[in-house]
């Protein structure tokens, strides 16, 4: 049996996606490094993030609502909440990382890889 949606609970889902959304965003340094940066031509401006980023994070909310009301079973609605504290998670880590070391693990790994085909 499904859960009835209930305006309450999508409050509350909305709200944990915009502390997520907001920790992320304290915890991301955009300074000279970035700035630095070669731009390509297709950027969007700059102006842009905060509604695309607000959009993002609001959908995100949405789908977690929806697929926590969908699920039938107890432990099914466990693994929504898991999956969803796992993106959180990663989500704010993210930032935290590119804060800290201004590249991450993964960023890394393609710039050793562009390294090495530059010195062919």
């Amino acid at each position: 049996m499904t859960l009835p949606p209930t305006w309450p609970s999508l409050w509350v889902a909305l709200a944990i996606s915009y502390a997520v959304a907001g920790l992320g965003g304290a915890l991301t340094d955009i300074g000279p490094w970035y700035w630095a940066l070669q731009q390509p031509d297709w950027k969007p401006p700059d102006l842009w993030f905060g509604p695309i980023w607000s959009t993002l994070f609001t959908l995100a909310a949405i789908s977690g609502w929806l697929a926590w009301h969908a699920v039938p079973w107890p432990h099914s609605r466990r693994r929504v909440l898991v999956l969803f504290g796992i993106n959180a998670v990663f989500n704010v880590a993210w930032s935290a990382d590119r804060k800290s070391t201004r590249l991450n693990s993964s960023h890394r790994c393609i710039s050793y890889a562009v390294f090495c085909l530059k010195k062919k």
